[in-house]
């Protein structure tokens, strides 16, 4: 076996100081026409979901789209399978957790047992 080397010396609880790296200044800030690049990035993303939700939302466009995700989950797809089990899930939640208007209600406390009432998680049987 070879010689065993020696580990340095135990680091300090904070090894940084504060003084590493750049400082928060004008110094250290983009031109001016970086941002404004950077915004007309931002605002063509924006634009381009809402095109995307426009296209989708005219005429028969969302039924089709749901049809054609019904039948590529029925092909196997699981992307399509995993899509549709969101939806599912997401209006489950939306609707246990929501009254006849709407308004959110709190969710209906579960126990397990009368020994278990106590218990913050209230994981078991509806009360």
């Amino acid at each position: 076996m070879a010689a065993e080397e020696e580990t340095s010396k135990k680091r300090p609880a904070k090894p940084f100081k504060g003084d590493e790296g750049k400082t928060f200044g004008p110094a250290y800030q983009p031109t001016g026409e970086a941002k404004s690049e950077g915004w007309k990035k931002m605002r063509a993303k924006r634009l381009l979901t809402q095109a995307i939700l426009a296209h989708m939302t005219k005429d028969n466009n969302l039924e089709n789209y749901i049809n054609s995700l019904y039948t590529n989950a029925k092909k196997g797809n699981p992307k399509a399978i995993e899509t549709i089990n969101k939806g599912i899930e997401y209006d489950i939640t939306k609707v246990s957790f929501t009254d006849k208007e709407g308004n959110d209600v709190k969710p209906v406390n579960f126990i397990l047992d009368e020994r278990y009432k106590s218990d913050p998680n209230n994981a078991g049987i509806p009360t």
